[in-house]
Protein backbone atom coordinates (compact mmCIF):
# COMPACT_ATOMS: atom_id res chain seq x y z
CA UNK A 1 0.00 0.00 0.00
CA UNK A 2 1.20 3.87 -0.72
CA UNK A 3 1.68 6.04 2.45
CA UNK A 4 -0.46 8.60 2.87
CA UNK A 5 -0.15 11.82 1.79
CA UNK A 6 -0.02 14.27 4.45
CA UNK A 7 -1.69 17.74 4.78
CA UNK A 8 0.64 20.40 6.89
CA UNK A 9 -0.87 23.47 7.61
CA UNK A 10 1.97 26.42 5.75
CA UNK A 11 2.50 29.95 4.58
CA UNK A 12 5.11 29.54 1.41
CA UNK A 13 6.29 33.32 0.54
CA UNK A 14 8.92 34.31 -2.41
CA UNK A 15 10.45 37.19 -1.42
CA UNK A 16 10.37 40.33 -3.23
CA UNK A 17 6.92 39.76 -5.46
CA UNK A 18 4.27 40.72 -2.79
CA UNK A 19 3.16 37.12 -2.95
CA UNK A 20 2.03 34.82 -0.45
CA UNK A 21 0.66 31.62 -1.59
CA UNK A 22 -1.29 29.54 1.67
CA UNK A 23 -1.24 26.01 1.20
CA UNK A 24 -0.54 22.85 2.39
CA UNK A 25 2.89 21.47 2.11
CA UNK A 26 2.71 17.60 0.63
CA UNK A 27 4.97 14.93 2.87
CA UNK A 28 6.13 12.07 0.66
CA UNK A 29 4.87 8.65 1.03
CA UNK A 30 6.38 6.05 3.29
CA UNK A 31 7.27 2.58 3.49
CA UNK A 32 6.78 2.09 -0.51
CA UNK A 33 7.96 -0.67 -1.80
CA UNK A 34 9.78 -1.17 -4.95
CA UNK A 35 7.29 -1.18 -7.78
CA UNK A 36 5.63 0.37 -10.61
CA UNK A 37 3.31 3.02 -9.36
CA UNK A 38 -0.28 2.76 -10.31
CA UNK A 39 -0.40 5.87 -12.49
CA UNK A 40 0.64 6.39 -16.12
CA UNK A 41 4.43 6.73 -15.66
CA UNK A 42 6.99 5.05 -12.94
CA UNK A 43 8.77 5.38 -9.60
CA UNK A 44 11.69 3.58 -9.36
CA UNK A 45 12.88 2.22 -5.94
CA UNK A 46 12.28 3.75 -2.29
CA UNK A 47 15.20 4.50 -0.15
CA UNK A 48 17.38 4.80 -3.82
CA UNK A 49 14.78 6.96 -5.24
CA UNK A 50 15.84 7.55 -8.79
CA UNK A 51 13.11 9.58 -10.54
CA UNK A 52 9.67 10.05 -10.34
CA UNK A 53 8.10 10.13 -14.32
CA UNK A 54 4.48 10.67 -16.57
CA UNK A 55 4.12 10.16 -19.66
CA UNK A 56 1.22 10.76 -21.84
CA UNK A 57 -1.73 7.92 -22.39
CA UNK A 58 -5.07 7.22 -21.43
CA UNK A 59 -6.80 8.70 -18.61
CA UNK A 60 -10.81 8.53 -17.82
CA UNK A 61 -11.27 12.35 -19.02
CA UNK A 62 -9.46 11.67 -22.62
CA UNK A 63 -11.32 8.38 -23.10
CA UNK A 64 -14.53 10.06 -22.52
CA UNK A 65 -13.84 13.18 -24.80
CA UNK A 66 -12.65 10.19 -27.27
CA UNK A 67 -15.68 8.80 -27.28
CA UNK A 68 -17.84 11.74 -27.06
CA UNK A 69 -16.45 12.80 -30.02
CA UNK A 70 -16.72 9.78 -32.36
CA UNK A 71 -20.74 9.74 -30.89
CA UNK A 72 -20.59 12.84 -32.88
CA UNK A 73 -18.75 11.74 -36.01
CA UNK A 74 -21.46 8.98 -36.03
CA UNK A 75 -24.43 10.84 -35.67
CA UNK A 76 -22.90 13.34 -38.79
CA UNK A 77 -22.06 10.22 -40.78
CA UNK A 78 -26.11 9.36 -40.35
CA UNK A 79 -27.91 10.00 -44.11
CA UNK A 80 -30.28 13.27 -44.74
CA UNK A 81 -27.08 14.94 -42.44
CA UNK A 82 -27.01 18.39 -44.25
CA UNK A 83 -23.42 18.97 -45.71
CA UNK A 84 -22.29 21.91 -43.87
CA UNK A 85 -23.05 20.04 -40.76
CA UNK A 86 -21.60 17.06 -41.90
CA UNK A 87 -18.19 19.14 -42.66
CA UNK A 88 -17.99 20.97 -39.41
CA UNK A 89 -18.54 18.23 -37.35
CA UNK A 90 -16.19 16.29 -38.87
CA UNK A 91 -13.65 19.19 -38.57
CA UNK A 92 -14.23 19.37 -35.12
CA UNK A 93 -15.07 16.31 -33.41
CA UNK A 94 -13.25 14.12 -35.99
CA UNK A 95 -10.05 16.27 -35.90
CA UNK A 96 -10.07 17.10 -32.14
CA UNK A 97 -10.15 13.57 -31.64
CA UNK A 98 -7.56 12.23 -33.60
CA UNK A 99 -5.15 14.75 -32.32
CA UNK A 100 -6.00 13.39 -28.89
CA UNK A 101 -5.33 9.49 -29.68
CA UNK A 102 -2.25 11.07 -31.36
CA UNK A 103 -1.27 12.54 -27.39
CA UNK A 104 -2.38 9.63 -25.72
CA UNK A 105 -0.46 7.16 -28.13
CA UNK A 106 2.61 9.19 -28.24
CA UNK A 107 3.72 7.94 -24.60
CA UNK A 108 6.00 11.04 -24.37
CA UNK A 109 6.86 12.32 -21.10
CA UNK A 110 4.75 14.92 -19.94
CA UNK A 111 6.64 14.96 -16.01
CA UNK A 112 9.71 13.88 -14.96
CA UNK A 113 11.29 14.46 -11.70
CA UNK A 114 15.21 13.48 -11.17
CA UNK A 115 18.61 14.31 -10.15
CA UNK A 116 18.98 17.16 -12.92
CA UNK A 117 15.56 19.02 -12.15
CA UNK A 118 12.13 19.13 -13.48
CA UNK A 119 10.38 18.74 -16.81
CA UNK A 120 7.71 19.94 -17.98
CA UNK A 121 6.36 18.24 -20.82
CA UNK A 122 5.35 20.38 -23.92
CA UNK A 123 2.35 19.50 -26.72
CA UNK A 124 2.98 16.11 -28.34
CA UNK A 125 2.12 17.81 -31.73
CA UNK A 126 5.37 20.06 -31.10
CA UNK A 127 6.87 18.30 -28.00
CA UNK A 128 11.01 19.28 -28.60
CA UNK A 129 9.49 23.13 -29.45
CA UNK A 130 7.33 22.99 -25.82
CA UNK A 131 9.11 21.20 -23.56
CA UNK A 132 11.42 22.96 -20.59
CA UNK A 133 13.87 21.44 -18.88
CA UNK A 134 14.22 23.23 -15.18
CA UNK A 135 16.99 22.85 -13.02
CA UNK A 136 16.68 22.99 -9.51
CA UNK A 137 19.58 25.99 -8.87
CA UNK A 138 16.31 27.54 -10.13
CA UNK A 139 13.61 25.89 -8.08
CA UNK A 140 12.18 27.84 -4.76
CA UNK A 141 8.90 25.17 -4.52
CA UNK A 142 6.97 22.82 -7.04
CA UNK A 143 3.69 24.54 -6.76
CA UNK A 144 0.25 22.41 -6.90
CA UNK A 145 -2.89 25.11 -8.11
CA UNK A 146 -6.53 24.86 -9.86
CA UNK A 147 -7.72 26.71 -12.93
CA UNK A 148 -11.14 27.11 -12.21
CA UNK A 149 -13.43 26.98 -15.39
CA UNK A 150 -17.51 26.74 -15.60
CA UNK A 151 -17.94 23.59 -15.27
CA UNK A 152 -14.80 21.47 -13.70
CA UNK A 153 -11.46 22.41 -11.91
CA UNK A 154 -8.31 21.66 -14.18
CA UNK A 155 -5.14 20.63 -12.11
CA UNK A 156 -1.63 22.03 -13.08
CA UNK A 157 1.96 21.51 -11.85
CA UNK A 158 4.38 24.62 -11.92
CA UNK A 159 7.53 26.03 -10.39
CA UNK A 160 8.37 28.84 -8.36
CA UNK A 161 11.52 30.03 -10.00
CA UNK A 162 14.64 32.06 -8.57
CA UNK A 163 13.88 35.98 -9.37
CA UNK A 164 15.84 36.53 -12.48
CA UNK A 165 15.82 33.26 -13.74
CA UNK A 166 15.51 33.03 -17.39
CA UNK A 167 12.31 32.57 -19.34
CA UNK A 168 11.52 28.94 -20.16
CA UNK A 169 12.05 27.80 -23.60
CA UNK A 170 9.63 26.61 -26.39
CA UNK A 171 6.60 28.95 -27.21
CA UNK A 172 3.53 28.31 -25.60
CA UNK A 173 4.84 27.68 -22.32
CA UNK A 174 2.36 28.58 -19.54
CA UNK A 175 -0.35 30.50 -19.46
CA UNK A 176 -1.23 34.05 -20.30
CA UNK A 177 -3.00 35.61 -17.17
CA UNK A 178 -5.08 38.25 -19.17
CA UNK A 179 -6.39 35.57 -21.53
CA UNK A 180 -7.53 32.72 -18.59
CA UNK A 181 -8.99 35.65 -16.39
CA UNK A 182 -8.22 37.07 -13.02
CA UNK A 183 -10.99 34.92 -11.30
CA UNK A 184 -9.74 31.61 -12.33
CA UNK A 185 -6.21 31.96 -11.75
CA UNK A 186 -5.94 34.75 -9.74
CA UNK A 187 -4.23 33.22 -6.39
CA UNK A 188 -1.22 32.29 -9.12
CA UNK A 189 1.31 34.50 -9.28
CA UNK A 190 2.46 35.07 -13.20
CA UNK A 191 5.78 33.47 -12.98
CA UNK A 192 4.51 30.13 -11.95
CA UNK A 193 1.93 30.98 -14.39
CA UNK A 194 4.84 30.51 -16.87
CA UNK A 195 6.29 27.45 -15.87
CA UNK A 196 3.70 25.09 -15.75
CA UNK A 197 1.93 22.23 -17.32
CA UNK A 198 -1.48 20.56 -17.50
CA UNK A 199 -2.45 17.50 -15.76
CA UNK A 200 -4.17 16.57 -18.69
CA UNK A 201 -4.00 12.93 -20.81
CA UNK A 202 -1.34 11.84 -17.58
CA UNK A 203 -1.89 11.37 -13.75
CA UNK A 204 -0.30 12.25 -10.94
CA UNK A 205 0.80 10.86 -7.91
CA UNK A 206 1.13 13.74 -5.33
CA UNK A 207 2.89 11.04 -3.13
CA UNK A 208 5.95 10.01 -5.18
CA UNK A 209 6.25 13.56 -6.50
CA UNK A 210 6.79 14.76 -3.58
CA UNK A 211 9.07 12.04 -2.45
CA UNK A 212 11.38 12.61 -5.67
CA UNK A 213 11.03 16.54 -4.58
CA UNK A 214 11.96 15.67 -1.11
CA UNK A 215 15.33 13.23 -2.62
CA UNK A 216 16.73 15.42 -5.35
CA UNK A 217 15.83 19.20 -4.35
CA UNK A 218 17.94 21.69 -2.48
CA UNK A 219 17.06 21.80 1.43
CA UNK A 220 13.94 23.86 1.51
CA UNK A 221 12.17 22.80 -1.99
CA UNK A 222 9.01 21.75 -1.18
CA UNK A 223 5.84 20.54 -2.69
CA UNK A 224 3.03 23.21 -1.88
CA UNK A 225 -0.44 22.62 -2.59
CA UNK A 226 -2.17 25.87 -3.28
CA UNK A 227 -6.18 23.85 -4.67
CA UNK A 228 -9.11 25.53 -2.74
CA UNK A 229 -7.51 28.99 -2.45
Amino acid sequence: MFGPVQALPTALEWAGRGFVAFGRSIAPATGVPKRRARSSGTFEGWGRVEAYEERFGWDRRTLGTVALCAVFVGLASLPGMPVVMRVLVYALFGVGGLVMVFVAFSRKVALRVDERGVLLGGSPLRYSATTARVRWNTIEAVVLWEQRLRHTRMLYVGLARLPGSPPLPGPGRGLDPPIVGARSVGHVPPEVLAASVCVNGWRLDEARLAAAVARFAPPGVRVIDTRGK
